[in-house]
């Protein structure tokens, strides 16, 4: 299935994929201002978006990156949640089976 050779892809992948920091995924400098953001939002979510790159199986991962970069320094929750979580979502547990 689709999921199953993303996720072999994925571990190989570049570290941008493994780690997330807003700021590398939409390539802007910290303190970037809003204008900076939405236009390297519109260029790599066009770069990456799933339809224009057929080719490459990692496409709606790093669409989806991109998207939560610019989720993470657009909404003030998602920042605020970055700043002091690491993660736009806020914080995340681990699950951890016997």
């Amino acid at each position: 299935s689709l999921m199953v050779r993303v996720l072999f892809e994925l571990k190989d992948a570049p570290t941008e994929l493994r780690t997330f920091d807003p700021y590398d995924i939409l390539g802007v400098a910290r303190g970037a201002e809003l204008k900076e953001i939405k236009k390297a939002y519109r260029v790599k979510s066009l770069q990456h978006h799933p339809d224009k790159d057929k080719d490459n199986p990692l496409a709606p991962v790093l669409f989806q990156q991109v998207s939560k970069a610019y989720q993470a320094l657009t909404e003030e929750t998602a920042r605020k949640n970055y700043e002091k979580y690491g993660n736009p979502d806020g914080p995340v547990q681990m699950k951890m089976g016997i």
